[in-house]
């Protein structure tokens, strides 16, 4: 975390980082989404001078889909978010590899009663 306009001291917000920190209404903490993919919400703390980002309290079960650009949003009142879930890592990959499709669509159309 940084001043804007940029310029001054800089302020880690978590160890590992968090990218796309949007502030809660209560101007207390930012909800961000961590290396994991995962949305966290990280208490701030503003005293002496400086910025101290708390511990990381993990906010939802699935991880983020990786999109290119903002892949969520957080409402006005901080009470709702809206992501793309990521399939789990576990889930299969189903690939369907279809050879001889001519003959295969040829077969169908005669077992149809061929075309009308």
């Amino acid at each position: 975390m940084s001043a804007f306009p940029l310029g001054g001291a800089v302020y880690p917000v978590t160890p590992e980082g968090c990218i796309e920190g949007k502030w809660m209404p209560n101007g207390r903490e930012i909800v961000c989404q961590g290396s994991d993919g995962f949305l966290y919400s990280v208490p701030l703390d503003f005293s002496d001078g400086r910025v101290t980002g708390g511990t990381p309290r993990r906010l939802t079960h699935v991880r983020l889909l990786d999109t290119a650009g903002h892949s969520w949003a957080l409402s006005p009142d901080g009470q709702r978010m809206l992501f793309v879930a990521a399939p789990p890592r576990d889930s299969a990959r189903v690939l369907t590899v279809v050879t001889n499709y001519a003959s295969l669509l040829r077969r169908k159309v005669e077992e149809a009663g061929g075309l009308r």
